[in-house]
């Protein structure tokens, strides 16, 4: 390939051009961005709770542009139900006035999970009252398996703009008893390690969205619906006839090949709620390349 800047020959895998000095940037597929921008957070501090100073990588996501092209679609198989069930948790913030939640997907082995961010609670200023959340992984069919807590990671704007936060596990649970659900540092299952995302959904395309709604033992059973890619506006969502409601919210949306397409957020006013809203891995993207360093 050929440095960008000066047009000199370069070898595939070199950082920066010998012969004027700029930095090499290559195209990276969609699970190579997440896996760069999460394996960053290693050097992030979260001050209070509520305070996060980023070390954002500075070659990557910003470099390929705001949209995964069709060609980021990875050529992997498949990942199955059971797979797809490990990483994806249900998270309940406890609030004097009661409690908000919904659901997550883990995207990092050290447990940051990516939500939306209206189910955390939030005071005018768009800062996170709560310290801690609780944050379920479930077994193979959907049932309690462990239990952490973890600190909602905010970005100022950003967040309330593309309505995406993270919680990021930092210990164990232990309830009243002192039974402890869980181990803890340990290594999560997260959507990376799939490494299976669809970044070019089609139109018709199978749906199905993984999530604790509260419907379903309020909130505490994960849960799976069925559905197609019904629309695919120019605003930038995934409208779908996979059904969302109360508690999916942050959830995980997959393809027939369980590859991630996007994450549930919204659902239809009408009386039926007869299509969700999916914000797709684009727009995650996008999200991800506007955090400051």
């Amino acid at each position: 390939m050929y440095c960008k800047n000066c047009g000199h020959l370069v070898v595939e895998g070199t950082k920066f051009c010998k012969n004027c000095g700029a930095i090499i940037i290559y195209k990276l597929s969609f699970t190579q961005k997440v896996r760069r921008f999460f394996s960053s957070w290693k050097n992030l501090v979260i001050l209070g709770g509520a305070l996060v100073v980023f070390a954002i990588l500075a070659i990557g996501l910003s470099s390929s542009g705001n949209s995964p092209e069709a060609s980021d679609a990875p050529s992997i198989s498949k990942a199955d139900s059971s797979t797809l069930a490990s990483f994806v948790v249900n998270i309940l913030c406890p609030t004097d006035n009661g409690s908000d939640g919904g659901s997550g997907t883990i995207m990092d082995a050290e447990g940051y999970v990516l939500t939306n961010n209206h189910i955390i609670p939030e005071d005018r200023a768009g800062e996170p009252v709560v310290d801690e959340c609780l944050v379920t992984l479930a077994d193979s069919q959907g049932k309690v398996k462990n239990i952490y807590e973890g600190t909602p990671v905010v970005i100022p704007k950003l967040s309330d703009e593309y309505d995406l936060a993270f919680i990021k596990i930092n210990k164990s649970f232990t309830d009243k008893d002192g039974e402890t659900w869980g181990q803890y540092p340990t290594h999560f299952p997260n959507a990376t390690d799939s490494g299976c995302f669809n970044s070019d959904p089609k139109l018709g395309e199978q749906v199905r969205i993984y999530g604790y709604p509260q419907i379903s033992g309020e909130g505490l059973y994960l849960t799976v619906t069925d559905g197609l890619v019904s629309s695919l506006p120019d605003d930038g969502t995934i409208v779908t006839s996979a059904k969302i409601t109360h508690g999916n919210s942050g959830g995980l949306a997959v393809d027939g090949n369980g590859c991630m397409i996007g994450v549930p957020a919204a659902f239809s006013a009408d009386e039926g709620a007869s299509l969700g809203i999916l914000i797709p891995n684009a727009v995650v993207v996008e999200f991800l390349d506007n955090i400051p360093e």
